[in-house]
């Protein structure tokens, strides 16, 4: 059973900490990047499914929840600015909006259930996968 800490930020020897927090800004640019070149037309279900399959992905290499939350939280914030930016509002009135304890209560408390859910998939997925493995394992006779 993994120690609470283990479960939020990952095992210690984890490689996986800087590539997830890396990831997480992508999962922004990205979801910025399709909003504005798609436009609002697919409505929130691509930064939301985004950030879900990246949580899911953390939750199968065990990166810890933390992280899984960080990508669905960067993703609906990448579509939350798209939104924002536009509306033509000046910059800092956009990053207030971003930062602001109404928009990181609403995509935090969003981000946080999928994460969840999502983490909890991909670890559980991870989990049958590998102990059908070695159930599987033919035995070595000696």
């Amino acid at each position: 059973m993994p120690t609470l800490k283990a479960a939020l930020i990952g095992p210690e020897d984890s490689d996986y900490r800087s590539h997830t927090a890396v990831a997480a800004l992508l999962l922004f640019v990205a979801s910025f990047v399709i909003y504005t070149v798609v436009g609002h037309s697919a409505g929130v279900v691509p930064a939301v499914v985004l950030g879900v399959v990246a949580a899911a992905a953390i939750g199968w290499f065990q990166a810890g929840l933390v992280f899984a939350w960080l990508a669905v939280f960067a993703s609906l914030t990448g579509f939350t600015a798209v939104d924002l930016v536009s509306t033509s509002a000046p910059f800092t009135e956009i990053v207030v909006t971003l930062i602001g304890p109404e928009g990181l209560m609403t995509a935090g408390v969003e981000s946080l259930v999928l994460a969840v859910i999502a983490y909890v998939v991909g670890h559980g997925l991870h989990w049958g996968v590998e102990s059908v493995r070695s159930d599987s394992a033919p035995a070595v006779e000696a």
